[in-house]
């Protein structure tokens, strides 16, 4: 195959670190018999990841596995066998939290029993154990120590219950959200109901605060995943009121998703929203000084969830992590060589290198100028497959047509 690149750009394919390959699953229960009609909405989401050069996710878990067991492995393996495209997938099991659980997760009585799961996880062939808000500290120790033996990595919201800095002494690896960053801010008794307390810790942050506590998560061998395009997915009332327009990328997504109203899951309160809003520039300060303490930082949106789409969402999210102050060349380490470290290959992908896999996205332009550079996509090769950009908008616009 020749490809002439002549005064374009080559850099690895990107790296998403926080996905859901979910579709209508998340609004409307998937029952067994519905498991192929679900895994469509499922797979056809993987090429938006393509067509906007994701070449890897990272799966943290999805409620497609919660109504058949395992189904994330068989996405992931067809992908790899090229039955349909989509980037390199790494799974979660379901998430593994306390009592009283997520409604996705999974919840034990003793550290035996979340022992016995994460031995389960790996045997599975998972390619890493997601831990969440609720997990009590009893739990939250045996399953690191059970992950170190076992090599698997640990990643997922950092628990309320367990000390920040001791949490990262432990080994925790991947903390995604910013989560525990509120709480180690917070000057007051935490509610252990993550939605109650959360963000509420950045009311109490100064420069200072800020600035020791990146130094300390420095010291640690962790990754963090900032996340700060979820911010499309918390809009409140009161703003959705002033949008008239759709952004381009909401068209691929289902119709269901597209209606969706995240006040209505009675999780978040309008207050939430908005302090959501209002905290954006606490987050982003705090991700400006973990880059420069030396923290590996890594690029990752939610994508799957109604209004994050998949592949556009990371765009934006290196947008923001330059907004942030940023260099583009840090940025693009984020969203490369560092989703490649987390798993230790850093020899295989996430770099352009005699022996790695072949992960490239051509550029008509240079990132490293400017990283809205990234959106003048020629094509994406992944793992020496080639498709050209115009190509995989095509097959895009096919599986979502546009609805008079």
């Amino acid at each position: 195959m020749f490809i002439d690149c002549t005064k374009q750009f080559i850099m690895p394919g990107l790296v998403d670190s926080h996905v859901h390959i979910i579709g209508d699953t998340l609004l409307k229960p998937l029952f067994p018999a519905d498991l192929e009609s679900g895994l469509a909405d499922e797979k056809r989401q993987l090429l938006a990841y393509l067509a906007n050069g994701v070449t890897t996710v990272r799966s943290m878990s999805t409620p497609l596995q919660t109504y058949r067991e395992d189904s994330v492995l068989r996405i992931r393996d067809e992908v790899a066998r090229r039955e349909y495209p989509g980037p390199r997938i790494f799974a979660a099991n379901k998430i593994l939290d306390g009592k009283p659980k997520n409604f996705l997760a999974v919840a034990f009585d003793t550290p035996e029993e979340a022992v016995a799961y994460v031995q389960e996880t790996y045997d599975k062939g998972y390619d890493l154990v997601k831990i969440y808000t609720g997990l009590p500290l009893d739990q939250f120790e045996a399953v690191i120590e059970k992950a170190q033996e076992l090599g698997i990595p640990t990643a997922g919201h950092f628990p309320v219950r367990v000390d920040f800095e001791y949490g990262l002494k432990k080994g925790f690896k991947s903390i995604e959200h910013l989560s525990g960053f509120d709480f180690a801010l917070s000057e007051e008794p935490l509610n252990e109901d993550p939605f109650k307390n959360y963000l509420t810790g950045y009311e109490y942050a100064t420069k200072e605060k800020v600035d020791a506590l990146a130094a300390m998560v420095s010291r640690y061998d962790i990754f963090v995943t900032p996340n700060l395009v979820i911010n499309e997915f918390f809009i409140p009332r009161f703003e959705r009121s002033f949008i008239t327009e759709e952004t381009a990328s909401s068209r691929y997504q289902s119709e269901l998703f597209k209606t969706f109203d995240v006040e209505k899951t009675g999780l978040f309160t309008e207050s939430f929203l908005c302090i959501f809003a209002q905290t954006k520039g606490v987050r982003k300060y705090l991700v400006k000084k973990l880059q420069e303490f030396g923290v590996k930082l890594l690029a990752g949106t939610d994508a799957g969830l109604p209004n994050v789409v998949p592949g556009f969402s990371l765009l934006t999210e290196l947008e923001l992590l330059a907004e942030a102050g940023l260099t583009a060349y840090e940025v693009l380490r984020a969203a490369t060589i560092h989703g490649a470290m987390f798993f230790n290959k850093h020899d295989d992908f996430g770099t352009i290198r005699k022996g790695a896999s072949a992960d490239l996205l051509l550029l008509g332009a240079n990132p490293l100028l400017d990283i809205v550079n990234l959106r003048k996509q020629i094509g994406v090769m992944t793992r020496g497959q080639w498709f050209l950009h115009e190509e995989l908008m095509s097959m895009l616009d096919r599986e979502y047509p546009i609805v008079d």
